[in-house]
């Protein structure tokens, strides 16, 4: 194996990771606006509490999602 290109595994597992990490910052942002009502100074997102519903929806869907393939790809690599 070639040492300086990275394994398919890998490439997988950082797409997830970096999937999981979007899904979670989706997440803050709404149940921020949602409990605070802030929103981030260089963001206009979220405006109001239905697209602050959608975020976290989003959010929670995205990360549950990546956390699945996640967990798939290290139990296929574990057998």
């Amino acid at each position: 194996m070639d040492p300086s290109k990275p394994s398919p595994l890998f490439q997988r597992l950082l797409i997830f990771i970096l999937a999981d990490l979007f899904g979670m910052f989706c997440l803050v942002l709404g149940v921020v606006w949602l409990v605070a009502g802030y929103r981030f100074p260089l963001m206009r997102f979220p405006n109001n509490s239905s697209e602050a519903f959608v975020s976290v929806a989003g959010g929670l869907a995205v990360s549950a999602w990546a956390a699945v393939k996640l967990l798939s790809a290290l139990r296929d690599r574990a057998e």
